[in-house]
């Protein structure tokens, strides 16, 4: 089956502990922000709206070799201020997980830093009535063409208006499995935007999906996706442009899943070829 993808366009952003006028900075489920501490032990803030029946999961990682998070004090906190998730211990990365939440209105993501100081990205993942939610991305709208002669399977395509389409059914995806988890990829994306990559991988409802990328050269803007076959949406995001890109995602059924990088965004000044290495790992 051929497949055609287009991927929508999902800013990452910086957003600073400062707290506006209309509140704390806000974020939604399927977010990855990048953030950044400029004092020692300090607190930045971060606002999420959430609904009983949802779940929220946080993870967090440094830029560099020193920031590291403060123990006891990242946390997510319920609109009754009562703690739903926290994490203990000094440690350079953050994975903070609720339970079912039974209280509606804003919740507060806090993070704070020990003595060194610096940048960091977190992702916010969720999942509503017991399914991933994203509100990042609007609900694709499955356009199937009549079928073809001789019983051919129709192609199936998701789109947004305005942005072009990236076909993966041109890419032969490297396979992944238990030997070559935990193993950096090295993986090269093209000016022209022609170098995109995938990675395949057979998985299970609930399996966690971790993925780290380190970027070595150039300055592109890369898009991340992942979808379940044949035409799936799970997760999207970019245009990254971090040195390193970090999250995890859980899995919403059984089969096999692809993971697409490429060229996304507007090229920079002096845009130059991008490599990068990519670590993938799946727990149960």
């Amino acid at each position: 089956m051929k497949l055609r993808f287009v991927i929508l366009f999902v800013s990452v952003f910086m957003l600073s502990s400062q707290v506006f006028a209309q509140g704390l900075p806000r974020v939604q489920c399927g977010d990855t922000i990048t953030g950044e501490f400029t004092a020692t032990f300090q607190f930045l803030d971060y606002q999420i709206t959430l609904q009983p029946g949802d779940t929220i999961r946080v993870t967090a990682s440094r830029f560099g070799d020193y920031l590291r998070f403060y123990s006891g004090d990242n946390a997510i906190i319920a609109p009754s201020d009562s703690t739903v998730a926290r994490h203990n211990g000094v440690s350079a990365t953050i994975d903070m997980s609720s339970g079912v939440l039974g209280e509606r209105g804003d919740y507060t993501i806090r993070f704070r830093n020990d003595d060194a100081f610096g940048a960091f990205t977190f992702s916010v993942t969720c999942t509503r009535n017991g399914q991933p939610y994203d509100e990042t991305q609007p609900t694709p709208t499955p356009v199937v063409p009549n079928p073809q002669p001789g019983g051919l399977v129709p192609q199936v395509t998701f789109g947004y208006p305005g942005v072009a389409a990236i076909d993966f059914s041109v890419v032969n995806p490297t396979v992944l499995n238990e030997r070559i988890f935990n193993v950096p990829i090295t993986s090269n994306i093209s000016v022209d935007g022609s170098g995109v990559s995938a990675f395949s991988l057979e998985a299970a409802e609930g399996n966690i999906l971790e993925i780290d990328a380190r970027r070595s050269q150039g300055n592109l803007g890369i898009g991340f996706v992942v979808f379940a076959e044949p035409n799936i949406p799970v997760f999207i995001a970019g245009p990254v442009v971090a040195s390193t890109f970090s999250t995890q995602i859980e899995l919403p059924q059984d089969g096999n899943y692809v993971i697409g990088l490429f060229r996304m965004g507007d090229l920079p000044a002096n845009a130059q070829a991008t490599a990068f290495q990519i670590t993938v790992n799946l727990n149960p």
